[in-house]
């Protein structure tokens, strides 16, 4: 390999790696509120045309890191809608509340009560 090629496998390898720290934070976090949908598609978009490019003129270099970023983007993708549509049904569930549905803790018998204060003197 010559040393054009290591340059290439190399910023390859970093171009992959720029989503891997968004997407840990993603799985962790449960959201990806600061992540602009745009974001994702244009991602998503450029790496399929520059997976088309490369298949084209055979640079495996290209070919390999837009194959991550495209996996990883779509990864992504889903992520954000599934978290979205969790939060939506999470906020409708608490925009259709009313106190009235839960019922109150059942209170313990009286002889209970008596029993609990009596140990404490």
């Amino acid at each position: 390999m010559d040393f054009w090629n290591t340059i290439g496998f190399i910023a390859s390898a970093l171009s992959a790696a720029t989503y891997i720290p968004e997407t840990i934070k993603a799985v962790k976090s449960r959201h990806l509120r600061d992540v602009a949908w745009g974001m994702l598609y244009l991602t998503f978009s450029s790496s399929t045309l520059w997976i088309i490019f490369a298949i084209r003129f055979n640079i495996i270099p290209i070919i390999l890191s837009s194959s991550i970023n495209l996996i990883l983007s779509s990864g992504l993708i889903f992520l954000k809608y599934t978290f979205e549509q969790k939060n939506k049904k999470t906020a409708a569930a608490i925009a259709n509340f009313t106190p009235g549905e839960i019922s109150p803790p059942a209170t313990p018998p009286k002889d209970y009560e008596l029993k609990a204060i009596e140990e404490v003197d």
